[in-house]
């Protein structure tokens, strides 16, 4: 199966994790990205067992514990202060769903922070972070508003993403608006959005196997209210639902998430074939050849177009080509065949 889906070693593991009745895992299991992900929730549903692969679980727990919580202690110095130079935001991702749903730091390890701010102050928020000591990747912040989601700040030993949209290839501005409207007061998505961000970005390829967005999943639905409506809607507003489907089926089936069957009809009705198709692409291992490079920036500016006033009504070639320019950040024709052929080389 292709990285988001488990295989037999993934779902051995996912079982003896969430499942009340499975059997402790036994046997030699392969420690790649996605078991190693796993592992502090083997020694937290395990906690007495003596096996060697719950004391792994026991000394990874202990290890995301004290890195996680120096993660933390920072976003939340960022998030106040921000909040006192008049600029919100909102935790995503690991952070969100340690604080909200895992309760525990050393359950759900992290490589980095994932911060939420309004795109009309994400150069102010910027500048904050240069103010705090952060550094951005390649030296300056971006003008990458127009074609990306968010950037990545470093400080020593600690990595911050600056988000000005919620989620990776989104860009309808009622998804983010929904973000913003459904938080809590601790600067958190609800549990709803929640399970949609979890699952829309979980059924994307990565370089490396990693499942677990289906932990993510349980965690925060075992215990809180779901909206379908809601969640319909946000896959709905940003032409997810193809993926949404496909995730939601797949928690139903095999760790048993309450998800009505009118939800999943929903989602299942009326996918536009671009969708099948851009869902297919996002399955396959990294890295994309030539061709499959050039269709991922097909179905990006496709996701980027409808909500841009000038690339909308421009002719599609125009509007692509400088769609290309901008996404690659190039300086004159020549730069910009040398950028193109390397974003589109196996090397992507």
């Amino acid at each position: 199966m292709s990285a988001p889906w488990p295989d037999p070693h993934h779902e051995m593991l996912l079982r003896a994790v969430l499942s009340e009745d499975a059997p402790e895992p036994t046997g030699d299991i392969p420690l790649d990205r996605a078991i190693r992900q796993l592992l502090p929730l083997l020694y937290w549903r395990w906690p007495s067992s003596q096996s060697t692969l719950v004391q792994q679980g026991r000394r990874a727990h202990l290890t995301a514990w004290q890195q996680n919580k120096t993660r933390l202690e920072l976003l939340r110095s960022v998030v106040a202060q921000l909040r006192e130079a008049g600029i919100p935001s909102l935790m995503l991702k690991g952070a969100a769903l340690s604080l909200a749903f895992y309760r525990d730091p050393g359950l759900r390890p992290m490589r980095d922070v994932d911060l939420l701010v309004p795109k009309e102050r994400s150069a102010d928020a910027a500048r904050k972070l240069v103010e705090l000591g952060f550094k951005p990747e390649g030296g300056k912040f971006p003008n990458r508003l127009r074609v990306g989601h968010g950037w990545q700040f470093f400080r020593e030993e600690q990595s911050l993403d600056l988000h000005w949209r919620p989620l990776v290839r989104c860009f309808a501005p009622e998804v983010t608006q929904m973000f913003w409207s459904g938080a809590t007061e601790d600067a958190l998505p609800c549990a709803t959005d929640q399970l949609f961000h979890v699952c829309a970005h979980g059924l994307q390829w990565d370089w490396e196997p990693s499942v677990r967005w289906i932990a993510d999943a349980w965690f925060v639905s075992r215990n809180q209210a779901i909206d379908w409506s809601r969640l319909y809607q946000l896959a709905l507003a940003s032409d997810m639902r193809c993926r949404l489907f496909h995730a939601l089926a797949y928690l139903k089936e095999n760790i048993s998430i309450a998800v009505p069957e009118e939800t999943l009809a929903e989602l299942a009705h009326g996918v536009p074939s671009w969708e099948a198709r851009e869902y297919q692409l996002l399955l396959k291992p990294c890295p994309l050849n030539a061709i499959d490079s050039l269709r991922w920036h097909q179905y990006h500016f496709r996701r980027i177009r409808p909500f841009d006033e000038q690339w909308r009504e421009q002719p599609y070639p125009m509007a692509f080509s400088s769609y290309l320019s901008e996404f690659l950040e190039a300086e004159g024709q020549v730069d910009f065949m040398r950028r193109l052929w390397s974003a589109v080389s196996p090397r992507f």
